[in-house]
């Protein structure tokens, strides 16, 4: 009779794996950001843990807090073509472009967000935690790590 169940292990092995997606951001994503005129906020999916980076069509946004944003004597007010986005991802999963977009542009998703869709959309690429099946850690890492988590747990 075996100690643990396969249930066990298994809780074991998941837990393994978040910890180490966690720790070390390894799995990344991409997605095509729906943009609507005049709206700065958007909701992320809760498996975001970092963002990699956000283009505007094909334009890199950089990162700023809302401190900087405030020393640079900016109200949050601005409209225009978005330069910089606030992420906080301690609480809700969102980002705020800044200045407000001034345009909508349409979501987009599949292989063309490496290819046709970069100059037409916004495309946020980020570290993802893992859905132990399609967005997992390679196998052949997680063999190693994620024995000696279960034997560790």
């Amino acid at each position: 009779m075996a100690v643990f169940d396969s249930t066990v292990i298994l809780r074991y092995k998941q837990q393994g794996e978040q910890h180490f997606v966690n720790e070390f951001p390894c799995i990344v994503t991409r997605v095509g950001l729906a943009i609507t005129n005049a709206v700065s906020e958007y909701e992320l999916s809760a498996d975001v843990v970092n963002i990699r980076s956000i283009t505007w069509k094909g334009w890199p946004l950089d990162p700023i807090s809302h401190r900087e944003l405030r020393n640079m004597g900016f109200s949050g007010t601005q409209s225009g073509k978005p330069q910089w986005y606030i992420f906080s991802n301690v609480g809700k999963q969102k980002i705020k472009l800044f200045p407000t977009p001034t345009e909508t542009i349409a979501a987009s998703s599949g292989t063309a967000l490496f290819g046709s869709a970069i100059s037409t959309s916004v495309i946020i690429e980020y570290f993802r935690t893992s859905d132990f099946s399609n967005n997992a850690i390679p196998a052949y890492l997680g063999r190693r790590f994620l024995k000696d988590f279960v034997l560790f747990r």
